[in-house]
């Protein structure tokens, strides 16, 4: 029960603040690094073991499942806007080296 409330609440917030965030049209200086993520980086400390403690280990453990989901969402779209353009930039050496690193 402790977890399905933690992950209400995780959606939540960030759907408030990000209708908070872009329903401005004078952006302060401050937008971008907010824009970055770096306030859900700040949001996780604030709710996890530091802080709150809303997100106890046993609930990440329990969403577990739906953090894997959404990180694997992410290298989807990250890898379906790659194009082999970009990759032209770079030299040979590096490429291969990437690959021979993973």
């Amino acid at each position: 029960m402790k977890a399905l409330f933690a992950f209400g609440l995780l959606i939540l917030i960030a759907f408030l603040g990000s209708r908070f965030l872009t329903r401005r049209k004078n952006f302060s200086p401050f937008f971008f690094i907010f824009h970055t993520g770096l306030i859900y980086l700040l949001l996780g400390i604030a709710l996890g073991n530091k802080g709150l403690n809303i997100l106890s280990p046993d609930v990440l453990e329990h969403l577990s499942p739906l953090l894997i989901l959404g990180l694997g969402w992410v290298g989807f779209v990250f890898g379906f806007q790659f194009e082999k353009k970009y990759l032209q930039r770079f030299q040979r050496k590096f490429i291969s080296f990437s690959f021979f690193y993973f």
